[in-house]
């Protein structure tokens, strides 16, 4: 599901970097209302590529791929070469391969530690704050989330609820932030955010 810019607006970078365009390139609109300069964004899709083509066709900021997310997130990284804010929404999605591991270990492989990553659909079938933050517990050291530390040790690892007023019995949405600042919202009493710090 894509992010609105309301949650993106608190991760800028210059760039932002997408898996999964979908046909009407919900995300990308997301984070140039949010404020990013450039968007990167990768589709598997051949039909919701062209859909989602038609639609930026005239905006120069956004730059569209078709293809699986493997190769083309380290080559877009590194002819980016700065960090971006990275919004792995593909996950599943893409029968030829895992493409969260895939993504993560093509961002390993690029050497930057300083990205900002996001990732879209963690257990949304648990509906609670506690019951989410538990379980982000248990798998910190283990699975995908140790490729997390492979590219930098020091993340700070939290949730984000992205639930809209209209959506929250329809469509859960907790989003992993994987942010290289820490302590980013210290100072911030929102209930949009669920702090977890290491």
């Amino acid at each position: 599901m894509p992010i609105s810019s309301h949650n993106l607006k608190y991760f800028l970078n210059k760039t932002f970097v997408e898996t999964g365009s979908s046909g009407l390139g919900l995300g990308i609109s997301s984070a140039l209302i949010a404020g990013f300069q450039n968007v990167y964004s990768v589709e598997i899709n051949p039909k919701l590529y062209k859909e989602c083509k038609l639609i930026f066709e005239k905006d120069s900021r956004v730059h569209l791929s078709l293809g699986n997310c493997g190769d083309w997130i380290e080559s877009t990284l590194n002819l980016i070469g700065q960090p971006c804010t990275i919004y792995l929404d593909a996950n599943g999605w893409e029968m030829s391969e895992s493409p969260l591991i895939t993504s993560l270990n093509a961002i390993i492989k690029t050497g930057e530690k300083n990205h900002l990553i996001l990732i879209d659909d963690q257990n949304p079938e648990l509906l609670t704050k506690e019951n989410l933050t538990a379980n982000l517990k248990q798998k910190i050291d283990t699975g995908w989330l140790k490729l997390i530390k492979e590219i930098n040790q020091n993340y700070s690892i939290y949730l984000i609820d992205t639930h809209s007023e209209d959506l929250k019995t329809l469509y859960p949405a907790w989003v992993m932030v994987v942010d290289p600042i820490r302590d980013r919202f210290l100072n911030m009493t929102s209930s949009d955010f669920i702090l977890r710090k290491e």
